[in-house]
């Protein structure tokens, strides 16, 4: 019982700190390169975004990559694939699974795109990669693949 108690404080603790915290830091438009890639390891969508413009790095996406090497259960992720599950179905939640808070939430606007969903296995993922890294935008893979809902 006192195990429970002390983990839901923890996880209380965690979305709080993160629903008043906001943004982290910011990273400025890139063109391609390795910080976009890196970008990448928080959320894969912001990968293609901070090609194009300004990205917040939000402080739950920080705590998701922390968690996912610290904590046994990573509650953030869990978070992520219901999110993603509300807004996308199946597709969604297999994107909560490594994507990040605007990942999720873009599913309102956004179809999951075929690499998304199967980057869990590594070749879709060295493939998001390497666009990210030769400069390629978010708006230019909504259009080539007909993202919009």
């Amino acid at each position: 019982m006192f195990k429970k108690v002390i983990i839901t404080i923890i996880v209380t603790s965690i979305l709080s700190a993160t629903v008043l915290a906001g943004p982290l830091f910011s990273i400025d438009k890139q063109k391609g390169g390795c910080v976009s890639c890196l970008v990448g390891i928080f959320d894969t969508r912001s990968a293609y975004v901070v090609n194009e413009k300004k990205v917040n790095i939000e402080l739950l996406d920080v705590v998701k990559l922390a968690t996912n090497y610290l904590i046994p259960i990573p509650v953030v992720q869990l978070y992520y694939m219901y999110t993603g599950f509300t807004n996308d179905g199946a597709s969604g939640c297999l994107l909560g699974m490594y994507g990040g808070q605007y990942s999720v939430t873009s599913l309102t606007k956004y179809k999951t795109r075929t690499k998304e969903k199967w980057a869990i296995l590594l070749i879709p993922g060295i493939q998001m990669a390497l666009e990210v890294f030769n400069g390629k935008t978010w708006t230019e893979v909504v259009k080539a693949e007909n993202l919009k809902k």
